[in-house]
């Protein structure tokens, strides 16, 4: 019988004794980066299908993960999705993943995007400020887009803080037409 996706995130917390967030943060960015590589690849597909045998699917990991930096846990997880079949969940997985650490760990995401990547004085000011208001650990993602010009954009939560250069130039200009 298949489990759900949250039931398999819940056993890999337990089977691994997380207990605080940085392993937990680790072991997901591992997931994500894996899922990323390879999502689009005929690996990928054969991973997930259900009529490729599990030693198949152990022999295309043993192949595939000596690629990508992936810590231990990581790789024991992929290993145990594609023993039971459940390699399509993966998705999911890590989305309850994510659940977890956020209800468990209080550790939450905000996504920056700026023209050019943050420095660490930098992304630990947005952090703390953010945790602030959260009284939450706030685990940053960043993104670079060069079309913002300067300034930056922040995800958090149900907000959007756009203080890009571009969104300026835009009010600007429907002051001056207005």
């Amino acid at each position: 019988m298949r489990k759900a996706p949250k039931t398999i995130a819940q056993a890999i917390v337990r089977s691994f004794k997380i207990k605080e967030a940085a392993p937990m943060n680790h072991l997901i960015e591992d997931l994500d980066r894996f899922y990323e590589a390879v999502r689009q690849t005929k690996y990928f597909k054969a991973l997930k299908g259900i009529l490729t045998k599990p030693a198949e699917k152990r022999a295309i990991l043993q192949k595939t993960l000596p690629m990508l930096p992936l810590g231990e846990e990581c790789q024991a997880v992929l290993m145990a999705l594609a023993d039971r079949n459940q390699m399509a969940d993966l998705p999911r997985v890590v989305a309850a993943l994510k659940e977890i650490r956020m209800k468990e760990f209080k550790v939450e995401t905000a996504d920056v995007i700026t023209v050019k990547p943050l420095n660490q004085a930098q992304r630990d000011r947005v952090a703390k400020a953010l945790s602030k208001i959260s009284g939450s650990e706030i685990l940053i993602r960043e993104k670079v887009n060069p079309a913002l010009l300067g300034g930056l954009v922040l995800r958090f939560q149900d907000s959007v803080i756009d203080a890009s250069l571009v969104r300026k130039i835009i009010e600007m200009k429907k002051q001056l037409t207005a």
